[in-house]
């Protein structure tokens, strides 16, 4: 009997169909989507932070004397 009972327990594990993914796939299309958006507009914002930005001059525009040697 107990044979019996797990073919059948087999039986209706295999006759189980398998569930329709193209939701969730369509779903995750949408989210890739969404990131590469927002991946655009954080490139657009951060390109406009450093347009706005000052520039900062490396070469000074007087230049000091040196410093007295120490003899």
């Amino acid at each position: 009997m107990s044979t019996d009972k797990t073919s059948d327990r087999v039986a209706a594990d295999v006759a189980v169909p398998l569930p329709d993914l193209s939701d969730l796939e369509r779903q995750k299309a949408e989210i890739e989507a969404i990131q590469a958006q927002m991946m655009q507009l954080r490139a657009r914002i951060d390109q406009r932070l450093d347009d706005q930005r000052p520039t900062i001059d490396l070469v000074p525009v007087r230049l000091d004397p040196p410093p007295p040697s120490v003899e």
